[in-house]
C-alpha cells in the first residue's frame, strides 16, 4: 500500500461511500514469481499440528485446523532464503504478519523476541531442524 493510499479518519465529507467500478478493467501482464513448495510447509505443518510454534495457539474449525508456513528467512531478492523445511516455521497468522515485519526475531538458542523483549522459547519437534543462519540474517535484517 503507498503512502497516499493508507487509511485515514474519515472526515463528514468523505464519510460517503466510494463509488468503486461495477466492470473492472483487466489487463494482461507477465509476472516472475518464486515457486514455492507446498510439500515443504505441508511437512512442517503437519510436524507441528498446526499449532503456532510462538504462541502455540491452534486454529480448529469445522473439519480440520489452520496454520501458515512461514518463511525466516525471505526468499525473494535480496534475501535469496532457502525454500527448505529448516527455513520455514508452523505460525497463526497473527505470529506470521510479525515475523514478516520483524516485531518477532529469533535468538539462536531459538528464544523468541516479541516487541524487544524475551518470549520464551521457540516450540520445537525433534523432527524438525531449524536452520541457524536464516535465523541469523533475519534477526541481523530486523536490527539494522
Amino acid at each position: 500500500m503507498q503512502q497516499s493510499e493508507l487509511p485515514t479518519t474519515p472526515t463528514e465529507s468523505e464519510s460517503a461511500a466510494v463509488a468503486g467500478n461495477e466492470t473492472p478493467e483487466r489487463i494482461t501482464s507477465a509476472v516472475q514469481r518464486i515457486v514455492r513448495s507446498s510439500a515443504v510447509k505441508r511437512q512442517v505443518k503437519a510436524w507441528h499440528g498446526n499449532r503456532c510454534q510462538v504462541c502455540d495457539l491452534r486454529i480448529d474449525f469445522p473439519g480440520g485446523s489452520y496454520s501458515e508456513g512461514a518463511h525466516i528467512r525471505a526468499l525473494g531478492s535480496p534475501h535469496n532464503g532457502p525454500d527448505t523445511t529448516g527455513n520455514v516455521l508452523c505460525l497463526c497468522p497473527n505470529c506470521h504478519v510479525l515475523l514478516d515485519a520483524g516485531a518477532i526475531v529469533i535468538e539462536n538458542d531459538l528464544t523468541v523476541i516479541r516487541g524487544g523483549q524475551p518470549a520464551g522459547p521457540l516450540r520445537i519437534d525433534p523432527r524438525h531442524t531449524i536452520d541457524l543462519e536464516c535465523v541469523r540474517h533475519h534477526r541481523e535484517r530486523w536490527r539494522q
